[in-house]
This record gives C-alpha cells, structure tokens and sequence, in this order.
C-alpha cells in the first residue's frame, strides 16, 4: 500500500513524499447506499432476464445508463473535494473530535494523508506532539 503524505515544510511550502507500508486488515460499518459496482449489475441482469417478446424500450435503457453515469461522476467529484478539503487545511488551525476519548482536540494541520481511499490529517496538538484524524471528525476551523 502506498500513502501519499502532504505537509508543510519550515518555509511553509508544501512537500509530497511517499511511502509503502505494509496492509493491515480493517473492518468497515456496512454501507447500505448503492454503489456503481450495485448499479451496474442490476443493470446487467434486468438485461439479462427481459422478457425477449416484450424487450426493455430503448428510452428506458439510455435512461438508466445516463442515471449510471451521473452516479460514477458524482463520486468522482467527491472524491477529488474531499482531497482538496484535506490539502486546504494545512496550517490552519482546527477542532477535531477524537473518536477514542469523546474529547475535541485543537491542533494546527502540519499534513494530510491519503490511506485505504480515506482522507487524514495530522494535527500538532502542542509539547511536539501529533496525532492522526480523519477528514470527517473536524469540527470547526478556528483562526
């Protein structure tokens, strides 16, 4: 697995490095929204399994394709706000809810991480110290 890092540097630039890790295995909370793989393969067997003597009309077919389209669009696009979103925090200083204590934590973003399709922000929390959260446990941008 590959993690691309973006931080700040001393001079305030921004720096890309990146490294290979190895994958160590996650669980996910089921996503019950369907996704384009679940589209296209409902798709796929309503084609299928259409009744020959009575087929599916074209307009209906180019209509769900269009649907299918837009749906892989719009997850392109969300993907690419959130990358964006991540790489505009750094150096800002934030508010950030750590999941394992319940506590919110201020910190200045000194870099982002793109791990397992996921955005992260590394946060100095002060005395040198970092810590790791995701894109979706910020909760306010303070100046």
């Amino acid at each position: 697995m590959t993690v691309n890092n973006y931080g700040l540097s001393g001079n305030g630039s921004i720096t890309n490095t990146s490294e290979s890790t190895s994958t160590t295995t996650k669980t996910k909370a089921i996503d019950n929204t369907m996704g384009k793989e679940a589209f296209m393969k409902l798709l796929v067997a309503q084609l299928q399994n259409q009744d020959p003597l009575n087929p599916m009309d074209d307009k209906e077919f180019i209509s769900q394709t269009a649907q299918f389209s837009s749906l892989e669009q719009m997850m392109n696009m969300s993907k690419s706000f959130a990358g964006v979103q991540a790489v505009s925090y750094l150096g800002r200083n934030v508010v950030a809810n750590d999941n394992e204590t319940g506590n919110l934590v201020m910190g200045t973003v000194v870099a982002t991480k793109y791990v397992d399709g996921d955005y992260q922000l590394t946060l100095n929390i002060g005395n040198g110290k970092t810590q790791d959260f995701a894109l979706s446990d910020i909760q306010q941008v303070t100046e």
